[in-house]
């Protein structure tokens, strides 16, 4: 894989590597506060490295598609890793 392939696929997948790690972190919301905040941490960071890409596959025949806006639902993703984010501070503060 040369580095054209590997910014062609592989960039693109990694922000949506922050869906299961902002699973687990909801896991461990309750029990591990800390674990639970480094992971939301994770995602947010993962989230918005999507700002970065400029297209994306398309369908499974490989066409692309350039990404022209970042709509509500892109917002509403970081905003569901941002909500466990400061529950996450606000378990932590409490407990001190």
């Amino acid at each position: 894989m040369d580095g054209l392939e590997f910014s062609y696929y592989i960039i693109p997948a990694f922000p949506w590597l922050a869906n299961p790690i902002l699973f687990i972190a909801w896991e461990c919301y309750k029990k591990k506060p800390k674990t639970s905040l480094i992971l939301g941490v994770i995602s947010i960071l993962l989230m918005f490295s999507f700002l970065f890409v400029d297209e994306i596959i398309d369908n499974e025949a490989g066409t692309t598609a350039k990404v022209v806006f970042y709509g509500f639902g892109y917002w509403f993703w970081i905003l569901s890793s941002l909500v466990l984010v400061i529950g996450n501070l606000i378990i932590l503060k409490s407990k001190k």
